[in-house]
């Protein structure tokens, strides 16, 4: 997921474990508030990798393993940390 509100490179890169509301369109409150900690810190904009690709706000809910497996892409979730390492300043993990 990327968001970007100026032109320019500095990037906030963040790792996050899962997103509980966020899509590619919509915010949730922790993007929210990764933004406005981005904006603040002086940032053109920011870019999010989750380890687990399901959105679910109720992470005890994620203790299926093999959901959890099925759900991870490897190559695609290679694909974005490597998108996101390359292009961010910075990489928080949270």
């Amino acid at each position: 997921m990327e968001r970007n509100w100026k032109s320019g490179d500095k990037i906030l890169g963040s790792i996050l474990m899962n997103p509980s509301r966020a899509d590619a369109i919509k915010n949730d409150a922790t993007i929210e508030l990764l933004i406005d900690y981005a904006i603040n810190n002086h940032y053109d904009g920011m870019c999010v990798v989750n380890i687990i690709p399901i959105i679910e706000p109720d992470s005890t809910k994620l203790s299926d393993v093999q959901v959890v497996f099925e759900a991870v892409k490897d190559d695609e979730q290679k694909e974005a940390f490597m998108y996101m390492l390359n292009k961010c300043e910075d990489v928080y993990v949270g």
